[in-house]
């Protein structure tokens, strides 16, 4: 029989082991991991360096890659994960909800739905006045502005949201944008509004069950409409999507993106989706144009099936940060390029956005766009809001002005502007002209 003595070596050297597997296996690599799926950012190794190590710098550095790197890691996290969801239902993936019947959201397309995130009338009116301004400005360039508003999830799936998120739906920056898009006659597409009439009639599903962006199925519509719409809109033959054999398959690719991205031991469950085989006509006697999507995530998908084809000339502004080229290569930060001479090559500006990022819709490109054409300066950096705020007050009483507005009416005819674009001009010409008066 084994005495106290021997269990206590036995068991302190099978927890040595155990502390030790880490390390070797961080070494030498003997077995192979599956890697983390979904936005996971490991800390590089930093070498030695003498003056790092007395500030401390490099062992923090050096912890963090440690931690992020050592053996077995993966499957540590997916335990830990697979705890989580089983025991608790949980997910331990940033901002991802688990819904009724395992259906997947992210947090933000809940609240954009209940109008969590409304950034209030006033500053969409705002937002509407200047893009009314840019849509005429850039008519007169013989350009256009088209804004595309995709589906959202939870307006998708709202029976599905889990009920201690479920509150009195208020105002949404959706519905404010898609009446103002009305009032002020600008050239949009919904496809939010779509995809929901046509969730029971459509013969293919529109969204995943798994995923946050449309369904792949959903997608080709999206680029087909697209195209359909620039056609009727600029009287042209363009090269259209052809839709060919539709396989069904378990949900996979961005149609698994939440899914995969929970890093669980098991797979929380795969939906039966359809995946067509997606092509486009060649160019050859057909017109095209040249495009600049501003979009979020969600224009991937398109960007990815080879839309691109489509255009003389095509790119992709993701979030208005990183610029992206139709073959793939030279993509840059748009911090880095020359927005008035972008401005010039373009033929027609989308911006593409989905109800959870309404609340920075154009990200930045909208100020950026109305700062150039309104004072010639192409710079989206520079921002004054005393000047704004002058400009606002200015506009709001020039519309109260009946003598001003008949001015103004008489210039629209002839010039081919809205009013509201004409008032805006004026008001910031003459808001200009106050303040260097003012410092000088």
């Amino acid at each position: 029989m084994m005495n106290t003595t021997n269990v206590k070596k036995y068991l302190f050297g099978m927890i040595m082991i155990i502390l030790f597997i880490p390390c070797i296996q961080h070494s030498l690599h003997l077995v192979g991991e599956k890697s983390l799926r979904g936005a996971v950012n490991y800390a590089p190794d930093i070498s030695f360096d003498k003056k790092e190590w007395f500030q401390g710098k490099y062992q923090e550095e050096k912890e963090k890659y440690l931690n992020d790197g050592f053996g077995f890691r993966s499957f540590f996290v997916r335990l830990n994960n697979q705890i989580r969801y089983s025991l608790f239902n949980k997910a331990n993936a940033n901002g991802v909800i688990i819904g009724r019947e395992n259906y997947l959201y992210e947090e933000n397309y809940i609240k954009a739905y209940y109008g969590q995130d409304f950034i209030g009338k006033e500053k969409i009116e705002e937002r509407f006045n200047q893009l009314k301004f840019i849509q005429d400005t850039l008519q007169k360039l013989n350009k256009s502005l088209l804004l595309v508003y995709a589906s959202g999830k939870a307006s998708f799936f709202p029976e599905y949201i889990p009920d201690n998120l479920r509150i009195e739906r208020k105002e949404t920056n959706y519905d404010n944008h898609i009446a103002k898009s009305l009032e002020k006659n600008l050239n949009y597409i919904d496809f939010n509004k779509y995809f929901v009439e046509n969730r029971s009639t459509s013969k293919y599903p529109l969204y995943p069950k798994y995923g946050i962006h449309w369904s792949e199925y959903g997608m080709s519509i999206v680029a087909d409409s697209i195209i359909k719409y620039i056609e009727q809109w600029k009287h042209i033959n363009m090269p259209n999507l052809v839709r060919g054999n539709i396989a069904m398959g378990q949900a996979h690719g961005s149609d698994y993106d939440i899914g995969d991205g929970l890093n669980l031991m098991l797979p929380i469950g795969r939906d039966l989706l359809a995946y067509p085989d997606v092509s486009f006509e060649p160019k050859e006697d057909k017109k095209s144009i040249s495009v600049c999507v501003i979009a979020d995530s969600y224009y991937w998908g398109l960007y990815n099936m080879g839309i691109s084809q489509v255009f003389n000339n095509h790119e992709f502004w993701y979030y208005n940060k990183e610029r992206h080229l139709a073959n793939g290569k030279g993509n840059t930060m748009i911090d880095n390029i020359d927005f008035a001479k972008e401005l010039q090559k373009f033929d027609l500006f989308i911006i593409l956005g989905t109800e959870a990022t309404l609340k920075e819709f154009g990200w930045g490109f909208i100020e950026s766009c109305y700062k150039y054409f309104s004072h010639d300066q192409p710079s989206a950096t520079i921002t004054d809001e005393a000047f704004n705020t002058k400009v606002k007050q200015l506009f709001d009483y020039i519309l109260t002005d009946v003598k001003w507005m008949a001015d103004i009416k008489a210039i629209s005819l002839k010039e081919g502007l809205s009013t509201d674009s004409i008032a805006m001009k004026q008001a910031q010409y003459l808001i200009s002209e106050e303040m260097k008066k003012n410092k000088n």
